[in-house]
């Protein structure tokens, strides 16, 4: 599967920038640094910097890492060495391929959003 260009999105709010990506609606997200007890990160909302393991996979590690591949055969990686907080798929909105039923509505696009704050 080849994403399609038009449908990343990017946009700078308070200092931090936003990045969208597209997900089918049964694709699967494998990445994102070093994890003890997950493989599958679709739906987490992962905080990626460096602290020391706790016992949790919340994206806090000794080995953060801001690439991820997908099921859909792509990979992207997010340039950045400050603190990323990545919400991979953990919504769906009206307005995509895949919509949830009426009664959930909520305005975040399908995909994966990457949050990085910027000096």
């Amino acid at each position: 599967m080849t994403i399609n260009r038009n449908d990343i999105t990017a946009s700078v709010v308070d200092g931090k920038t936003y990045l969208r990506f597209p997900l089918a609606e049964k694709e699967q997200l494998f990445g994102l640094g070093l994890n003890f007890q997950t493989v599958h990160q679709r739906g987490k909302i992962l905080q990626l910097h460096m602290d020391h393991y706790g016992g949790k996979d919340n994206g806090r590690t000794h080995a953060p890492v801001p690439f991820y591949v997908s099921s859909a055969g792509y990979g992207v990686f997010i340039n950045s060495a400050r603190y990323i907080t990545v919400y991979a798929g953990t919504s769906v909105g009206k307005d995509s391929r895949h919509p949830p039923a009426e009664k959930t509505g909520t305005k975040i696009k399908a995909g994966v959003r990457a949050l990085t704050q910027m000096p």
